[in-house]
């Protein structure tokens, strides 16, 4: 049988004089005790020791200050016997003795640092072993830290600290933009040729107009014609009086969710992949990479001790525009709209925040033609054209970070609960999509999908 001592505990002082630890009446059973490296330990033997044996003096020593009365001296971690003599050469204790790091000052850092948390700490030779619960997983890391500078090295730390509450959050951003563009052009070109050949010699719209980078030809204008010399050879000269206008209106709102365990990172991509070469390889072959596009949001919330949220949030919309495409060794490579954002935040259980926003107004008006021949009063109208182009553009990027937990399968509604398909008679004869269906146990038919629209959180 082997007892444990431990002997820092035991310790005590009385009027500033040290307690030693009594060994109680002989035994010839091994008793274990536990010292830190630099400290010492007051023994009191029941009868007076005549001697005593140390295996290994480098872990500890022993300093006799009284037939009775030893001192045990932790030197350095590891273990060691030692065994106390008497006059006869009898045993009158045999000890295991323990020396362990001295974690007097990391425990009093923890209890200064951290008083609401319940931590235990242990040593096992050059280990650390820290263990009990924390309340939130930034405090978690917090004590790992701080342990970590007590260590020789990393693998020296053995946490099993636990979070007494698992905290989940999840992340709603929306990204809301809308664009408004409008194009106006007016000009008149001239046109001469014969047969079905027609040549420009104005400087109007017939001629390719580039303008806030699109470019319009005349088959995007309306063209009015009016012919100057019927009968001549050149009856097919003209006058073309070009005009364009036009208005767009775009509006784009996307809101990812996502769900992730405190101090953990998540990622999410509602979209999909296109290949666009990257290069050629040393065969002369062209390599492909496939390149993320649509709704993407990436995070990494940590639960702060006053219930705050912080959050590194990466997110992105892309599509793809191939307006701005470029072709290389035959290969068409196309343009992608992106809005992107990153940021870290902090902010409470339900609030929202806006991390990004634009606003942005592009102005183009341009007047093309024949250099002189615009200069002429009246008559320069037909030598030039106007190009007006506007674009509008108002971006807003919000964050909001709820502090969730799992609730019963049955309280979710999901979008196509109930849903029925209609049948051919329905399809052919009433022009339905679906069945006319409604909650279940009512019965009152409806004509769409039930359940609340969007995302809700409480």
């Amino acid at each position: 049988m082997v007892f444990i001592l431990f002997a820092e505990p035991s310790t005590a002082q009385t009027s500033g004089k040290t307690v030693p630890m009594a060994l109680g009446a002989p035994s010839n059973e091994t008793k274990t005790l536990e010292l830190a490296v630099g400290k010492a330990e007051l023994i009191q033997l029941p009868v007076k020791v005549s001697d005593v044996i140390v295996a290994d003096p480098t872990v500890a020593d022993v300093v006799v200050r009284s037939p009775e009365l030893v001192n045990l001296v932790g030197l350095e971690i590891g273990i060691t016997n030692m065994v106390f003599l008497d006059a006869d050469q009898k045993v009158i204790h045999a000890l295991r003795i323990l020396v362990t790091q001295n974690l007097e000052e990391l425990r009093s850092a923890i209890e200064t640092l951290f008083p609401n948390e319940i931590i235990k700490v242990a040593a096992i030779q050059q280990n650390i072993v820290i263990s009990g619960s924390v309340r939130t997983s930034r405090v978690l890391n917090n004590i790992e830290s701080l342990v970590a500078r007590f260590v020789p090295e990393p693998q020296n730390l053995i946490n099993q600290l636990a979070v007494r509450a698992e905290q989940q959050v999840m992340l709603r951003v929306r990204i809301a933009e809308v664009r408004r563009n409008i194009t106006k052009a007016l000009g008149i070109s001239g046109v001469v040729g014969e047969s079905d050949t027609v040549t420009d010699i104005g400087g109007g719209l017939l001629a390719p107009l580039t303008a806030g980078g699109v470019t319009r030809t005349t088959g995007q204008t309306s063209q009015v014609r009016f012919g100057l010399f019927p009968g001549s050879p050149f009856h097919n000269a003209a006058l073309a009086l070009d005009v364009l206008e036009s208005e767009g209106f775009v509006r784009t709102l996307a809101e990812p969710n996502l769900t992730s365990l405190s101090g953990e990172g998540a990622s999410f991509l509602a979209g999909g992949e296109i290949p666009v070469p990257a290069g050629v390889d040393q065969n002369g072959n062209i390599v492909i990479e496939f390149r993320d596009f649509g709704v993407s949001l990436g995070f990494r919330p940590t639960v702060l001790d006053s219930g705050r949220i912080n959050l590194h949030v990466a997110t992105e919309v892309s599509q793809i525009d191939n307006t701005n495409a470029i072709t290389i060794l035959g290969a068409t490579i196309p343009g992608f709209t992106t809005r992107r954002t990153e940021t870290t935040v902090e902010l409470p259980s339900g609030g929202a925040l806006v991390i990004g926003g634009l606003l942005q107004n592009d102005f183009d008006n341009t007047v093309t033609g024949i250099p002189g021949l615009t200069d002429i009063p009246v008559l320069g109208a037909l030598f030039r054209s106007v190009d007006f182009q506007k674009d509008e553009t108002e971006l807003i990027v919000t964050v909001t970070g709820y502090l969730v937990r799992a609730i019963d399968d049955r309280e979710i509604v999901l979008p196509g609960d109930g849903f029925a398909p209609a049948t051919d008679s329905e399809m052919y004869l009433l022009g339905r999509l679906h069945a006319k269906y409604g909650r279940p146990g009512s019965t009152q038919p409806r004509g769409s999908l039930h359940g609340p629209i969007g995302f809700i959180s409480e």
